[in-house]
């Protein structure tokens, strides 16, 4: 009979499994039968970015950045920062966000 000397990783024992010594292969086999199932990730396409399922697209934004956009350009004379949001732009024009 052969012994197989293992400690189980951390999640093992996280599950609350001890430590212990396997004693056969059998032994070991069904162990990792009784664990739970791993559930695999949903399918999707590679590039859903909007999580619709369909590949590609995003969500159209609720206001027209470009013309908020010009409207600060006009007020302050520079060109607004281009990762602000339509909700940003329209609080910075307002004058409500220093």
């Amino acid at each position: 009979m052969s012994y197989i000397f293992q400690e189980y990783p951390k999640w093992v024992r996280a599950a609350g499994v001890p430590d212990k010594l396997v004693k056969t292969e059998d032994e070991e086999r069904a162990f990792f039968e009784a664990l739970p199932p791993i559930k695999p990730a949903p399918k999707l396409p590679q590039l859903d970015h909007d999580g619709d399922g369909e590949p590609g697209g995003s969500t159209a934004p609720d206001e027209d950045v470009a013309d908020l956009r010009k409207a600060y350009q006009a007020k302050f004379g520079k060109r607004p920062f281009p990762g602000w949001k339509a909700d940003k732009l329209k609080s910075m024009i307002e004058g409500t966000d220093a």
